[in-house]
């Protein structure tokens, strides 16, 4: 008997295959409720417990026009390989959550003998899943419209292998990738039986952030393989491990789903449901006088890495500088000053000229513009030792900033608290800056919020600090 989990989503993936079918005259609410014989009112409210949007919402996820837009905001990536950098406008990376173990030669070739595999069923937000493991980690994980059918599917890829039908803490944890707090998840392993090639590709595609897509051609050039599309997308229809490794999120370059091994409505539900959860997830933490958005990391942890050792050898530090009471003050924390041209940036009572961009920092900038929809030209940067350097409490609120400029900041280093406090009311709130990470300062925030960087002797490690701006001419 269907779960009323399984049920609902059964209706989610008819009105998609409805809506896919008739996209041309664009059915309305009442035409889509009806073809899974429900009324709108019971339809829009299924739909929006579900996906967390209005049906209207979540089409405008499912639209080639999306997906070109998406496909045409990650052209910028480190190195131009096409997912090194995993663009995010979220953070929920899953090679940050998943590892990959290949199995032994040996087990490989017998067939998984001697393998003891634990299985189970689930119901999960895109229906019903066989998931399998062994001692070491998540072997299979697979969509099963009858439970038959896909645990003979499990046992053809092991075929000597030992089965025993229990849920472990293994596929537990690995389950919980499927709800939208992954803030508790611990690390997913998984123990694959495939071709190195194999291993590469599926490994690659761990770096395709959530709500994000990609095409088999960068696919391809993100394993060094280009030109070899028709290769990886074998390697990707292999995959054995549904959703934990997002083959999902790679699409034609076209714009088009293209076909999906579970389902091609189940991949069309998955991009939407990500879409939606990714727009959700960038809410304005200030409770009111301005707005700041963190989108969570935005590269891989390797690339974070990269970038800030890029950095720290290319940029060009200097000591920072302020006049106080007349005395020229410099700070242990170095900073440097970027730009389109040659501005001039006055703070502290002290004038900076930009300097010519790195090619590291045009990279970033034109991620930052992706992300953001908005366009800068200079950004000042701040390099932290350790946790006892900081930055008081201020605002961005020069003349040559222009009024209710929009700031976008990137960490890469150290994990460090960053705070707020209202100029009138006190108010405080302040959230850790993670590496990667990008907070967006929009709207009113510099007129009605001060904020800073407060030092800490818990911190040994250095930051780097980027902030975009976009400068006023200066003539």
């Amino acid at each position: 008997m269907n779960t009323q989990e399984e049920t609902n989503f059964e209706r989610i993936e008819a009105a998609i295959n409805y809506i896919s079918r008739n996209f041309k005259t664009q059915p309305d609410l009442d035409e889509i409720a009806e073809s899974v014989h429900l009324s709108p009112f019971h339809f829009q409210r299924l739909f929006t417990e579900w996906a967390g949007v209005s049906p209207k919402k979540f089409l405008q996820y499912l639209t080639v026009e999306h997906a070109k837009g998406i496909l045409r905001d990650k052209q910028y990536s480190l190195f131009d390989t096409a997912y090194d950098s995993g663009l995010s406008g979220t953070g929920r990376l899953h090679d940050l959550f998943v590892h990959i173990e290949g199995m032994t030669p040996g087990e490989f070739k017998t067939g998984g003998n001697l393998l003891l595999i634990n299985y189970s069923f689930a119901q999960t937000p895109f229906g019903q899943v066989l998931v399998a493991s062994t001692a070491i980690g998540i072997c299979y994980m697979a969509f099963a419209e009858d439970t038959l059918t896909a645990f003979q599917q499990l046992e053809k890829r092991f075929p000597n292998a030992v089965f025993k039908q229990l849920t472990d803490t293994i596929q537990q944890n690995a389950l919980h990738i499927f709800g939208q707090d992954w803030s508790h998840l611990k690390q997913i392993k998984l123990h694959l039986k495939g071709t190195p090639f194999q291993l590469k590709v599926w490994e690659t595609l761990l770096k395709i952030p959530s709500g994000q897509l990609t095409t088999y051609g960068q696919i391809a050039a993100g394993v060094g393989a280009a030109g070899s599309s028709r290769a990886v997308g074998t390697a990707i229809g292999m995959n054995p491990v549904a959703f934990l490794i997002p083959c999902h999120r790679v699409i034609q370059s076209s714009g088009a789903f293209g076909q999906y091994h579970w389902g091609a409505d189940r991949k069309s539900a998955m991009i939407g449901w990500e879409s939606a959860l990714a727009e959700k997830e960038r809410q304005n933490i200030l409770p009111y006088d301005g707005e700041v958005f963190y989108y969570g990391s935005q590269f891989s942890i390797a690339d974070a890495q990269s970038f800030f050792a890029i950095l720290l050898e290319d940029i060009e530090w200097q000591p920072d500088e302020a006049i106080i009471f007349g005395k020229h003050i410099y700070t242990k924390r170095k900073a440097a000053w970027y730009g389109d041209k040659a501005f001039q940036y006055t703070y502290s009572k002290t004038t900076k000229i930009a300097k010519a961009w790195t090619p590291a920092l045009l990279v970033l900038k034109h991620h930052v513009e992706a992300q953001t929809g908005q366009k800068f030209n200079s950004c000042l940067l701040n390099l932290y030792h350790d946790g006892q350097e900081g930055m008081a409490w201020h605002s961005d609120d020069e003349k040559s900033l222009g009024k209710d400029t929009c700031i976008a900041s990137l960490s890469f280093g150290a994990i460090r608290k960053f705070a707020f406090k209202h100029k009138t009311t006190g108010e405080y709130v302040y959230l850790m800056l993670e590496s990667g990470s990008l907070l967006v300062m929009q709207g009113t925030t510099q007129t009605h919020w001060l904020h800073r960087l407060p030092p800490t002797v818990k911190v040994k490690t250095p930051r780097i600090n980027l902030t975009f701006r976009t400068m006023l001419d200066q003539g």
